[in-house]
């Protein structure tokens, strides 16, 4: 009988490290395929991201950029590249309100790089003053001006009627109310990025405060890092 017992117990033993063993090595089988298919997500990935990066470096200053200034809703816009400036007319930024409101960003993209719209009242610009022909505006009263359904008047009485006749006035600013409403968002815009380029972009998409068309693998992954990480390359590679 002892004889027997001494046979069975290390037995049950075997068979119970047997069990033991295979349980452990199909795990370890699955967590290999799951780690292994994790490489090869990332690194897949991880080339989008580096050729978007690439993509970005190379053809955001060069090519065509939709800007759209928005204050609840679209109020002007312009196009940028490396040549001058093109404003749009009033009867583009309607249409180009109704698709935003329905969030068809891809018909007011049509053939542009990036579409970029701006929701200018909530970005934390550098400078509160800009210079506009000569005259140094307040930024507050630039986005008020922006906002408003008649900008020249709008402008003409808040800071220019103790010194000129509305007739003077108009030929001194002698634009379009639309003109005036996309040459204010020009300033805005191009004042902050000749600061800081397209870090400026990416730390205010990164707060909410800038949408962009198409949203590729760069700026998908800006939304997924944190905060603080982000900040810290950009101060980085700002301040090398």
């Amino acid at each position: 009988m002892a004889l027997i017992t001494y046979l069975i117990i290390p037995l049950i033993i075997l068979l119970v490290f047997l069990i033991v063993f295979k349980f452990v090595f199909k795990i370890f089988k699955y967590f290999m395929i799951a780690f292994i298919l994790l490489i090869i997500v990332i690194g897949v990935s991880g080339y989008f991201i580096y050729r978007d990066a690439v993509s970005l470096a190379n053809n955001f200053p060069t090519q065509n950029k939709l800007i759209l200034i928005n204050i609840d809703k679209i109020e002007s816009g312009f196009i940028i590249s490396t040549d001058e400036p093109i404003f749009l007319t009033q009867d583009k930024v309607n249409i180009y309100n109704q698709f935003y409101q329905n969030g068809n960003y891809k018909s007011i993209l049509e053939n542009n790089y990036k579409l970029i719209i701006l929701k200018i009242d909530k970005i934390e610009f550098t400078d509160q003053v800009l210079d506009y022909q000569g005259f140094m505006l307040d930024k507050v009263l630039v986005l008020e001006t922006i906002k408003s359904d008649d900008p020249k008047t709008y402008l003409y009485n808040l800071k220019f009627s103790d010194r000129y006749t509305k007739q003077d006035f108009d030929k001194q600013i002698n634009v379009e109310n639309i003109e005036l409403k996309s040459a204010f968002g020009l300033l805005l815009f191009m004042q902050e990025y000749k600061k800081n380029g397209v870090f400026f972009i990416v730390k205010e998409f990164k707060k909410g405060n800038i949408i962009v068309y198409p949203e590729t693998a760069v700026f998908k992954l800006i939304k997924i890092l944190p905060n603080g990480f982000i900040n810290d390359v950009l101060n980085k590679l700002n301040n090398p």
